[in-house]
């Protein structure tokens, strides 16, 4: 019954935004109401404990715009009067009430029907009701002798308002129409069909010719303009060129219209000095205001008195009853100062910036144009705000809060990110991962001041975990499909992610040891890439899997890369000096650089990402190595069941610094006793020696720097070690000199790296000694990997790269549904949470086949949203700090 109620509470907030949201268009104080209601729920609703309320960026920006607005009313010219208009700012609380219950693309078109319905009442009222209105003034005027003309009785009656709030719903209504034949040519998989449906075409087409007889008849020169820049701007991204033409040819048939003709020549004397229009406030007033009262008059403080004032000082003239400067731009510097104008670009450019984002790189076809559709609305109020103040408009303040908690709730775009040298915001990651270093240094407090300040204004990330791995396969192979399918089935990956690439016939030795870039390309990086976007999982995929049977070895020229290292840098090779000196710098690199310098605290993949964005590298591992002088299949099987078994069993085993006085032991010798140093003071035991353990039955790591050794005569490995010796030829197994990474993999450790070509003796191409640090904190071994390589261009890692042996163990249950039941309504899914002492969980996500769904301690399950047959609910939650564990659960259910 418990969770029954916070079901019904989400689903009723939900069913009251969307009534706000319909009412809106046409009837404002019901509008208001309908959406203080849905507040009101979500808050009693998380008071329950039913989940949060999303607070995204826009709502922090927001609460800044308020703040600056009562700063500037309280110093300003007439508080009274700013302070009896600032209440208008409240209702921006559809932002995260948007942005809490659009959980799903199906909600975000069921808001977009509910406000081009409610636009729909409104078209009807302007269609008869003011029609019939202007005909009757008609009728009393030529009663009275006077002329009348119907037409000009009509669209003199116009609302600047009512015209925005059409042209914002012809925009939606434009988008919806495109989404829906779409989605039936696409043949889309059905559990994904229903979300996605736009709008019945017929229903759809008479909307639009409804919408657009009263958008014409409430004639509006800024709305117009808006609307037919934004409407044929989306037309032509879409590539529906002949709808371009057939507007363009409508708009030249109005525009012959006597009325029309005589409101586009009241521009002329609209934006001439003598006329008292728009020209003269924008050139005489505005910036008078502006340069005498830099810090804002105060909230709507302007008014006729006020703007009559200043026209008299310039001795010119403004038409009365202006108390506002038609521009959002101009009025919110006059009114707010130019820290109110930083606030609302800032706002406006963050929610046009996601939308065109989505719009660019959506994980699939559906996804893009709904982000386009979102950007596209909220461009035309942007546009119309340029020659409008419609920010302070009552009706048009409810639209910019769905419009801005739509785009902060629709999923992240995908991002193709780029990767080279460091830039920017790569450095900017290392200097606010310094406030983590050992030993702290005072100037890396500025760093995580940096780092918070610039995350703010990205969207949040998820942390590593199984259906953010893409498990790689080579379909010619069947021992490559096997152990694939046998690793997602230890670590309950998404069946979505696995991808089967043919990478054509292997020869008599089997899979080639090296291949050629273009090979790479079009054998393994475009259809990867391919198969992402064509399964809508892109957004959320953090690193790569490669089975067994892969080739290691990439013939760039002048030198070779790994398969791994040009995976890494996203098919773009740096240059080969980077490669062959080990100068490449990778942005996931911790430190430290040389002795005595600091390293960086460990993180997950995903706090890298917030910052990295579009210069996120690609971090990969392989399964395992099965040819000549690799492992078998049955050892790379046990490797992988002893990574997985590791997870979360806080092993207290020792991790060895062998060292010697061979050349490849001196590479990394100034690494050792500093991370053995903080090994020991997180209650690891580190040994620095000159000698490998013998029998030794608590191995948790290896490091050394030697060509040959006898890793089954070091003893006992336990689940999650990793072991290495650093030398040329680990992971060359095309050279028959020093012994392969492999052995350590037959001998029991979990991990293991090497290089595929001769790599010289640099350290910045092999793991650092702080891995095992990163490792110690929680990291899987594929974040520890990363952020303990500077150069991972030529080197070969393989194992489990989830296998994470300090992170917590937690226990996560999916309540509100049993495994193999059948949903024919609509239920709430809670979760139960059983962690160690001090660990928390601050987020909780939802997938069902492999694709974020919701988010929420909480979430309602609607059986209308996907398909008949079986499908597979997973809920995953994440610990707090910079490295983010997982705990999940999955639940199959059937729909039928």
């Amino acid at each position: 019954m418990k969770m029954a109620w916070k079901a019904s509470l989400e689903q009723w907030a939900f069913r009251l935004l969307w009534a706000s949201v319909f009412c809106s268009a046409f009837t404002l104080p019901v509008g208001r109401v309908l959406l203080l209601l849905s507040m009101i729920t979500l808050i009693y609703r998380a008071v329950r404990g039913g989940g949060r309320i999303r607070f995204p960026f826009p709502a922090w920006c927001w609460f800044s715009f308020a703040v600056v607005a009562v700063l500037a009313s309280a110093f300003g010219v007439n508080p009274s009067l700013s302070f009896s208009k600032i209440s208008k700012l409240i209702w921006f609380m559809g932002i995260p009430v948007a942005a809490t219950l659009a959980i799903s693309r199906a909600r975000i078109i069921a808001l977009l029907r509910a406000y081009v319905y409610g636009a729909g009442v409104l078209a009807l009222d302007i269609l008869v009701l003011r029609t019939w209105a202007a005909w009757q003034a008609g009728n009393r005027a030529v009663a009275q002798g006077k002329a009348s003309d119907l037409w000009w009785e009509i669209i003199d009656r116009g609302s600047m308002t009512h015209g925005q709030v059409l042209m914002v719903a012809l925009i939606a209504l434009t988008g919806l129409l495109i989404l829906a034949p779409r989605q039936r040519a696409e043949n889309r998989p059905a559990s994904d069909a229903a979300p996605v449906m736009g709008i019945p075409r017929l229903l759809g087409w008479f909307g639009q010719l409804t919408l657009l007889a009263a958008f014409i008849l409430n004639f509006k020169r800024g709305s117009w303009a808006s609307a037919g820049i934004v409407i044929m701007l989306f037309y032509g991204l879409t590539g529906h060129w002949r709808r371009v033409l057939l507007l363009l040819i409508a708009v030249g048939s109005m525009v012959m219209l006597p009325p029309v003709q005589r409101r586009l020549s009241d521009l002329r004397s609209e934006l001439s000095l003598g006329h008292g229009g728009r020209l003269v406030m924008w050139t005489k007033i505005a910036p008078t205001l502006i340069r005498e009262h830099p810090f804002g008059l105060g909230y709507r403080a302007l008014d006729e008195n006020l703007m009559q004032e200043t026209a008299r000082r310039h001795k010119v003239r403004v038409e009365k009853n202006r108390n506002h400067l038609h521009s959002n731009l101009l009025q919110i510097t006059a009114s707010l100062g130019w820290a109110g104008l930083a606030v609302y670009m800032v706002w406006m450019g963050n929610s046009l910036i996601k939308g065109i984002r989505q719009g660019i790189r959506g994980a699939d076809v559906t996804d893009r144009r709904l982000g386009l559709t979102l950007a596209m609305m909220l461009s035309g109020l942007f546009i119309n705000g340029l020659v409008e103040y419609n920010y302070g408009d009552a009706e048009l303040v409810l639209v910019y809060g769905l419009l801005f908690g739509l785009l902060a709730a629709n999923p992240a775009s995908t991002r193709l990110p780029r990767t080279g040298r460091p830039t920017f915001w790569s450095r900017l990651l290392k200097v606010g991962r310094g406030v983590l270093a050992e030993p702290p240094c005072g100037s890396n407090r500025m760093g995580l001041i940096i780092l918070l300040f610039c995350t703010a204004f990205l969207q949040p990330a998820l942390a590593l975990g199984p259906h953010e791995l893409l498990v790689l396969a080579n379909q010619r192979e069947p021992d490559s499909v096997a152990v694939a399918k046998a690793y997602m089935q230890m670590r309950q990956i998404p069946d979505i992610n696995l991808v089967e690439l043919d990478l054509g016939p292997s020869g008599p030795g089997g899979v080639a040891a090296a291949i050629s870039p273009e090979a790479f390309t079009s054998q393994i990086w475009t259809p990867v890439q391919q198969a992402l976007r064509d399964r809508g999982i892109a957004a959320h995929i953090q690193a790569w899997a490669y089975s067994t049977h892969f080739p290691y070895r990439i013939n760039t020229t002048p030198l070779a890369m790994s398969l791994q290292g040009l995976t890494f840098v996203r098919n773009r090779i740096p240059p080969s000096m980077e490669i062959a000196q080990g100068t490449y710098v990778s942005s996931l690199f911790a430190g430290p650089d040389g002795p005595g310098k600091n390293g960086f605290g460990p993180q997950s993949f995903d706090t890298m990402q917030q910052l990295l964005r579009d210069e996120m590298p690609l971090p990969n591992m392989t399964l395992g190595y099965i040819g000549t002088q690799g492992n078998t299949v049955a050892e790379v099987l046990a490797m992988l069941r002893r990574g997985s078994e590791a997870d979360g069993t806080q092993p207290t085993g020792t991790v060895y610094y062998v060292v010697s006085d061979d050349i490849r032991s001196k590479a990394r010798l100034w690494q050792f006793a500093s991370a053995a140093e903080g090994l020991r003071r997180m209650g690891v035991n580190a040994l620095v020696t000159n000698s490998f353990p013998q029998a030794a039955t608590d191995i948790i790591g290896i490091m050394s720097g030697v060509p040959v050794v006898n890793p089954a005569a070091v003893g006992g490995y336990l689940p999650g070690a990793m072991a290495e010796h650093l030398t040329s030829f680990a992971a060359t197994f095309d050279h028959p000199t020093q012994t392969k990474l492999s052995r350590w993999i037959a001998a029991g450790a979990s991990g293991s790296a090497g290089t595929v070509c001769e790599p010289m003796s640099y350290w910045s191409k092999f793991p650092h000694a702080r891995f095992f640090n990163h490792y110690r904190m929680g990291c899987t071994m594929i974040e520890s990997f990363y952020q303990a390589i500077r150069c991972p261009l030529q080197l070969m890692l393989v194992g489990d790269p989830l296998t994470a042996p300090w992170a917590p163990r937690s226990t996560l249950q999916i309540k509100g549904i049993e495994p193999g039941e059948s949903l024919r309504t609509a239920r709430s899914i809670d979760l139960n949470i059983q962690a160690p002492r001090g660990v928390s969980y601050s987020r909780f996500i939802y997938l069902v086949d492999g694709k974020i769904i919701g988010e929420g301690q909480s979430f309602s399950l609607d059986p209308a949203e996907w398909a008949k047959g079986k499908h597979t609910l997973r809920a995953v939650a994440y610990t707090v700090g910079f490295v983010r564990s997982q705990a999940f659960d999955t639940v199959r259910f059937v729909i039928p």
